[in-house]
């Protein structure tokens, strides 16, 4: 039953990242309105409960809230391939090698692009870093995976949690990744700390 309740939530969140279009920002109205055409099935929701929908979304990196001339809008940060499972349950166990090494599809709008870029640059500090310590490679990869899923957990619940993983964690990466957060915002920082967890 889990399994078909993800499923039916992979499904209205890859329709939401549809119903954008070739729009990166979008009112929340007008979105959901949108919505209600591409979802087909599972259009039947409340706007109540599609901005639950949102706000999930939100805090795995999909989107973004701001208010945009005014008005309750979303920022689309992805595009529909990059939508996975993303429960800390699946992420928890143990994933099948060909599900967590599968192609990310080429970005198709700024945001992307730069969060693919800054997950690039990212996993270099970080690797740089493990290899100070002397690990091998199986170990490095290993390990660079679990702090880039914990620092998108942390991120995706607070900045303070991120700065307070970094600090705690790898405390010597601690003035690169601020300034990262600093420069690039969340909505940059977070879809490729997304990027990073799909492709390690």
């Amino acid at each position: 039953m889990t399994d078909v309740i993800e499923a039916i939530e992979q499904e209205i969140e890859r329709a939401i990242i549809r119903s954008f279009g070739y729009s990166i920002i979008e009112f929340e109205p007008v979105l959901f309105h949108k919505f209600l055409i591409v979802a087909g099935a599972h259009s039947a929701i409340t706007p109540e409960k599609f901005r639950s929908h949102l706000m999930k979304m939100h805090s795995k990196g999909y989107v973004s809230p701001l208010e945009f001339q005014g008005k309750r809008s979303w920022r689309k940060l992805i595009v529909e391939d990059q939508i996975i499972n993303d429960s800390d349950s699946e992420i928890e166990k143990s994933i099948a090698p060909m599900e967590t090494k599968r192609k990310i599809a080429p970005p198709r709008d700024r945001v992307v692009t730069e969060s693919r870029i800054l997950a690039d640059d990212m996993l270099k500090i970080i690797e740089s870093k493990l290899r100070q310590e002397g690990l091998k490679e199986k170990e490095l990869d290993k390990l660079a995976s679990e702090h880039v899923q914990n620092m998108r957990r942390a991120l995706s619940r607070s900045e303070e949690l991120f700065f307070q993983y970094v600090q705690d964690v790898l405390p010597t990466l601690f003035d690169s990744f601020a300034a990262l957060l600093k420069s690039k915002g969340t909505d940059i920082l977070l879809p490729a700390l997304r990027y990073l967890e799909c492709s390690l």
